[in-house]
C-alpha cells in the first residue's frame, strides 16, 4: 500500500520557524523546545529539544486513533550522542502506554515497548544526521520495523499491547536530557506503508493576486505582511466582513531530483473579540480553486493548516502545479 500522509499532522520540516504549529500543551517545556537554525537538514530551520533533567519532548496528534502506523523523520543526536537511550521516537497510546525506539549509547536504534527493550539495532549511526523511519502495530501480535537510511533494521513481531488497548493518541519526539540536544527535521506521519525520504520546502508567498478583499493593516501588498518566516504578528490582513477572499501567490518550487507528494498549507491567524468567527484555507492554480473547511480560532496568535495530497486540478502533484500554486483565506463571520 501506498504512504497516505495524517489528515491531523502530515508533517513538517518546522520552516515555519515556531513552535507554535503545535499547541502549547503538545510541548513539554517552551524554555527546552526551540526552533534552531544551528544544524538543518533541509532549509532554514529544524526542531531542537534540548537540556532538561526529566527530557525534553514535542509531541504530535494523530487522526483516527489508528493501531497501525509510520513515521520518517532525519535525525541528529548532536550533544546526545554516545549516553545511552536518549533520543526517542514513540507512539503514545490512549492508555499511556508508549511503543517505539530510542538510540542507544553506541548509535543504535533499539526497539522499546514501555521500559523494555524487545529487540537491539544492527545498524549503527554516528554523530550526525540520519534518516529514520518506524512503522508500529499496537497489538498482542504485533510489530515494530526500522528503516536506518535506507536500510531494513528492526523486524520485531510480538506483544505490542501493554494494556488494553490499542489506538495511537500522539506520536512523540523525545530529545535529551540534562545538559544534552538534539535536532529532528522532516518529520512526516501516516498511515499505509513506508513514507520514504520525505523532505519539506517552503513557499512563501511572493505576490498579490485578482483575489484580494481583506482589509491590509499596512502598505498595499497582502503577500507582504504575510511572508515573515519567522512569524510576525505586528501586520496582517484582516476582516470583518463574512464570505471575503484574499489569494496570494507563492515562491516557484525548486522541483529538480524531486518527486511531489502532497503540499500543506499554514496560516497563523486569530480573532480579536471571543466569538465563533472561523476562517477556511483556500488552494487555487489560478484557474481551479478549493475551498477547506472552516476552521475555529482562538484570540491569540495560532496555526491552522490544510492537507493537499492533490494539485488544485485534482490530478497528482507536479513540478508545474507546485510551481502555480496560490493560498489563501476566505471569512465566516458570525
Amino acid at each position: 500500500m501506498a504512504f497516505t500522509p495524517d489528515t491531523d499532522f502530515p508533517g513538517t520540516g518546522f520552516e515555519q520557524g515556531s513552535v507554535l504549529i503545535v499547541p502549547s500543551a503538545d510541548i513539554s517545556n517552551p524554555a527546552r523546545v526551540a526552533i534552531s537554525t544551528t544544524s538543518t537538514k533541509t532549509g532554514t530551520y529544524s526542531l531542537c529539544l534540548h537540556d532538561e533533567a526529566a527530557g525534553a519532548w514535542m509531541r504530535f496528534a494523530v487522526a483516527g486513533s489508528p493501531a497501525d502506523y509510520y513515521v520518517s523523520v532525519w535525525c541528529n543526536p548532536s550533544e546526545v550522542f554516545g549516553t545511552d537511550q536518549q533520543m526517542r521516537i514513540y507512539a503514545y497510546l490512549s492508555d499511556t502506554n508508549t511503543v517505539g525506539i530510542r538510540l542507544d549509547a553506541n548509535g543504535y536504534w533499539d526497539a522499546f515497548v514501555g521500559a523494555s527493550n524487545v529487540s537491539s539495532g544492527t545498524i549503527q549511526t554516528n554523530n550526525d544526521w540520519h534518516h529514520i523511519q518506524l512503522h508500529v502495530i499496537i497489538s498482542d501480535t504485533g510489530t515494530i520495523e526500522t528503516v536506518i537510511d535506507g536500510i531494513s533494521d528492526i523486524s520485531y513481531s510480538g506483544d505490542t499491547k501493554s494494556g488494553s488497548v490499542t489506538d495511537i493518541d500522539y506520536i512523540y519526539l523525545f530529545g535529551g536530557e540534562a545538559f544534552h540536544s538534539s535536532h529532528y527535521d522532516d518529520l512526516a506521519l501516516g498511515t499505509g506503508g513506508w513514507p520514504g525520504d520525505i523532505r519539506f520546502d517552503v513557499l512563501l508567498p511572493n505576490a498579490d493576486t485578482a483575489t484580494e478583499t481583506w482589509d491590509l493593516s499596512t502598505g498595499s501588498d497582502s503577500y507582504a505582511l504575510l511572508d515573515e518566516v519567522p512569524p510576525s504578528d505586528a501586520d496582517y490582513i484582516y476582516t470583518g466582513t463574512d464570505a471575503e477572499d484574499t489569494i496570494v501567490a507563492l515562491a516557484d518550487w525548486t522541483g529538480t531530483d524531486k518527486t511531489p507528494e502532497f503540499a500543506t498549507a499554514w496560516v497563523r491567524a486569530w480573532k480579536d473579540e471571543a466569538a465563533g468567527h472561523q476562517v477556511a484555507i483556500i488552494d487555487s492554480d489560478g484557474t481551479n480553486t478549493n475551498v477547506g473547511s472552516f476552521q475555529n480560532l482562538l484570540t491569540s496568535a495560532t496555526y491552522i493548516k490544510k492537507l493537499m495530497t492533490t494539485a488544485p486540478d485534482g490530478g497528482a502533484w507536479t513540478d508545474t502545479d507546485a510551481d502555480n500554486l496560490q493560498i489563501g483565506v476566505r471569512s465566516n463571520i458570525v
